[in-house]
């Protein structure tokens, strides 16, 4: 592990801690595709991805801090763009191969102080003023509002998250009633198979129009995959005594970072392979041996 999500500090926001510890995920799976050999633009595609995420990330930083009157929000917004332009041109001078360019070894430490350096510097000011905002969820509403903002611009695979929206509320209605657990363990179950077939289905439909961050992609839905497959068991060995926090401050924020970080860009592509009139290739039938 490259980045210990564990080490981050608590911000005293849980929307803003469950966003560190996905960026946290996401710079890990770019480091442990370099280690294992992976061709470099596939991780170099996880770190623009992460990049891509950081941009999102400062912005909601920056609004929820002056919607809560923080003081200091003008000089927050020139760190962030310090350290956004820091980040990228380091990117930028290792994928053009100039003259000083950090090594990858370096670029991954690079990355991983300036944004621990920014946590514990910048970011100081701020977890007072976020721990004084509640977010008190009002019995019986649902867990995420399906809105035209979640729309990726595909007919399928909008209909397939707003699938996934439904079981995550469906779940933290559950989760309200104090339902019995192991009825919420099938539900996860049934949670996690939707999300299978549906990454499934982006992979495929990105081979097929030969999108460029394909191989990212792909290695994100392998790690998220993953951190399912975590919270489930977890569930099922009853090592979470709060489940409505579980839900909130991971599966909420997991779907909704994956959706308008990573899936929005995907949506894009698509649609300008599809502008100009591109015809999906035809992929090989499954072998049967």
């Amino acid at each position: 592990m490259f980045i210990d999500p564990k080490r981050i500090p608590h911000t005293g926001s849980p929307p803003i801690d469950a966003e560190h510890e996905r960026l946290a995920l996401v710079m890990n799976e770019a480091y442990e595709l370099w280690r294992s050999g992976e061709d470099s633009s596939v991780w170099q595609g996880v770190l623009l991805t992460f990049l891509d995420m950081l941009d999102v990330h400062f912005k909601e930083e920056e609004d929820l801090a002056a919607r809560l009157g923080y003081v200091r929000s003008d000089e927050l917004a020139a760190a962030h763009g310090h350290y956004r332009e820091r980040l990228r041109q380091l990117l930028d001078q290792f994928r053009l191969g100039q003259a000083g360019a950090p090594t990858p070894s370096d670029l991954f430490n690079y990355f991983d102080r300036l944004i621990y350096e920014h946590e514990l510097m910048d970011d100081q000011g701020l977890w007072d003023v976020f721990k004084q905002d509640h977010h008190a969820q009002v019995p019986g509403d649902p867990l995420i509002v399906w809105n035209d903002s979640l729309l990726v611009g595909h007919e399928d695979i909008d209909r397939q998250h707003e699938t996934l929206v439904r079981m995550l509320n469906n779940l933290h209605h559950m989760i309200e009633k104090r339902c019995a657990l192991d009825e919420i363990v099938v539900l996860l179950g049934d949670i996690r198979r939707h999300i299978v077939w549906h990454f499934g289905f982006e992979d495929k439909l990105m081979v097929q129009y030969h999108i460029k961050s394909h191989a990212s992609h792909a290695a994100l839905h392998h790690h998220l995959l993953e951190d399912l497959d975590g919270v489930v068991q977890d569930v099922a060995l009853r090592r979470y005594e709060e489940l409505e926090g579980l839900l909130e401050n991971y599966l909420k924020f997991w779907l909704l970072d994956h959706i308008l970080h990573v899936d929005m860009a995907m949506g894009r592509d698509l649609a300008l392979k599809l502008s100009a009139g591109v015809k999906p290739s035809v992929l090989p039938p499954l072998s049967t041996a």
